[in-house]
């Protein structure tokens, strides 16, 4: 119900704990990743967009990726962005509905 309803603003998700109901909006984007595709349901296909993965051929050589200094300050900077940016949107979507 999540997934296949999230796609639609104002869609809502009824949780009953305790006796307590609450209703929760369950709109947002989501993120699913895998090399199989076809193992995801058609209703879930049909609203996403694909993103083709392939298997590494014996062939190919992964390249290490080194971690330096310079690289620690960037993703520094890019966590501080994007903290600033999820706040700022939250508060955006918290708005409309």
């Amino acid at each position: 119900m999540i997934l296949n309803g999230g796609y639609q603003r104002g869609r809502k998700w009824t949780r009953r704990r305790k006796g307590e109901i609450t209703h929760l909006n369950i709109f947002c984007p989501k993120c699913l990743v895998g090399i199989e595709t076809h193992s995801v349901p058609e209703e879930i296909r049909d609203r996403s967009i694909p993103i083709a993965l392939l298997k590494q051929t014996p062939e190919e050589a992964a390249k290490r990726k080194r971690i330096d200094a310079a690289s620690e300050v960037e993703g520094q900077r890019l966590r501080i962005w994007a903290t600033w940016w999820a706040k700022a949107t939250s508060r955006r979507f918290a708005r409309r509905t």
